[in-house]
């Protein structure tokens, strides 16, 4: 590279095999359909501010749980966020880690929808439309701009869950969604995921972020 002018962003990677073994890459970073360069050339390591900066640092007050961090890499990895605006529906909301996540990141309103309750300051909040049942039964009167979901369930289910709001449109800006394993990762059920969304029209990827554990995140982009 020494002898030619680079104008795009390239991604030095390392892999550290031992004390005195070192593996390199260097690669550009690419456009996706959905989302810019990922990793994150622009940060340290290639990741996500929220899996660099402490959770209470990151934001003034107490968060329901650490899952949030999952949902702003995902909006990182896209080059989207949630505006005044936006409204967005929240699938297994509860305690209200991404619903409290959307509204600092300043979403106008979020249903959040759960068997279980939110944390009660949330509850409380007239952004919040809180909704007691079944996430994957829930159907919005209207599309919304946002759809994310960090249910647990099998992968058949997400799949199911993607093949509807993204059949019916249910949804204009985007959707965030998580697949979760109990085991290997089912990477047939996976692929069929991505596919759905495809399907429908709708460009996805998938991504394990440093905040994932036995997970993958689903981003899906508006509809082309």
């Amino acid at each position: 590279l020494s002898n030619e002018t680079v104008t795009d962003p390239w991604v030095l990677q390392l892999l550290l095999l031992g004390p005195t073994e070192l593996i390199t890459s260097l690669s550009p970073c690419d456009a996706m359909d959905v989302g810019g360069c990922w990793p994150n050339w622009k940060r340290p390591g290639g990741l996500c501010a929220s899996a660099l900066v402490p959770r209470e640092k990151m934001w003034t007050g107490p968060m329901p749980g650490s899952a949030y961090r999952k949902l702003l890499e995902a909006l990182d990895c896209v080059h989207k966020c949630p505006g005044v605006e936006d409204d967005a529906v929240d699938l297994g909301a509860a305690p209200g880690s991404w619903t409290k996540g959307l509204l600092k990141l300043g979403c106008g309103s979020v249903v959040s929808v759960d068997r279980a309750p939110l944390e009660p300051a949330l509850m409380e909040d007239p952004r919040v439309d809180l909704i007691i049942g079944d996430a994957f039964a829930y159907a919005p009167s209207k599309p919304v701009c946002w759809l994310v979901s960090d249910i647990i369930s099998t992968p058949d289910r997400c799949v199911s869950l993607i093949d509807d709001w993204c059949g019916k449109r249910r949804f204009t800006r985007g959707a965030i969604v998580t697949m979760k394993f109990q085991g290997e990762v089912d990477f047939p059920s996976l692929q069929t995921a991505l596919e759905t969304a495809e399907g429908h029209g709708y460009p996805a990827r998938a991504k394990h972020f440093f905040s994932n554990k036995n997970e993958v995140t689903l981003m899906i982009g508006p509809r082309r």
